[in-house]
């Protein structure tokens, strides 16, 4: 049987299992804990390239000690991806600077993004997490992160190297997926002195829960202009979370 086909099956026999433990009052032995989807199986379901479209492509580097980040699979301490330690995926949107940001321990995650010209903005990146544990758990863990990024949707305007930055942000629809969601856009623009036009970006941060499994996706795409005021988004973010869903499930 294939990796995807068995996660799908895990993840629908852990939201039957939850769905029958909050409608009978059966025993322990009746409500037995599903079974928790492996970092492998996590990592088979992960998006790729060939979902999203020709112009994407596996974001690849060495860190500063010239050790290459895996770009795609399973986490580990030996196979690190670049930005799924700590809790960087609610740090790079959050600007309130006193939030207590929970460290989830991520177990599969990709890094993509779809080089433009030299001549344009880069991007737009994508980086996904999942995460796999037991149901309670995972609903517990997206409620600590959901609360965290509720608290950062906030506007900020500031200095930054001579930058004047104005940051916007905003919960956004994502559409019907898992059991519980919650999206954040945040845009940021900033503006040099003496310096026509302006440039910035926009960041999705969406967290997504269905059954024992936990979902990340991060979304920053860089946008420049020649006006003061900065272009519309062109990433089709809420597609992507539903072709990651997609293959989840």
């Amino acid at each position: 049987m294939r990796a995807t086909t068995r996660l799908a099956g895990l993840v629908a026999a852990a939201a039957l299992a939850v769905l029958g433990a909050c409608s009978s009052e059966g025993t322990s032995a009746d409500q037995e804990s599903p079974t928790v989807p492996t970092p492998q199986e996590l990592a088979a379901v992960l998006l790729v390239e060939d979902d999203l479209g020709p112009e994407w492509d596996v974001n690849t580097w060495d860190d500063d000690d010239g050790v290459p980040s895996t770009p795609q699979g399973v986490i580990t301490p030996e196979q690190p991806l670049r930005y799924a330690e700590s809790a960087h995926f609610v740090e790079w949107f959050c600007r309130s600077g006193g939030a207590s940001v929970p460290s989830p321990s991520w177990q599969a995650g990709t890094w993509l993004y779809a080089p433009r010209p030299e001549s344009d903005p880069q991007g737009p990146y994508l980086v996904e997490l999942l995460l796999a544990a037991e149901p309670a758990g995972v609903q517990d863990q997206f409620a600590d992160i959901r609360e965290v990024m509720a608290d950062c949707v906030v506007d900020v305007v500031g200095d930054d190297f001579g930058e004047r930055i104005e940051t916007k942000g905003e919960v956004i629809e994502v559409g019907e997926v898992g059991a519980d969601r919650f999206a954040v856009r945040t845009r940021h623009r900033a503006e040099m002195p003496g310096v026509d036009g302006t440039k910035g970006r926009y960041e999705w941060a969406v967290l997504v829960r269905e059954g024992p499994v936990l979902v990340a996706i991060k979304v920053i795409e860089y946008v420049s202009s020649e006006t003061a005021e900065l272009p519309e988004p062109v990433t089709d973010v809420t597609a992507i979370v539903s072709t990651a869903l997609n293959k989840l499930l």
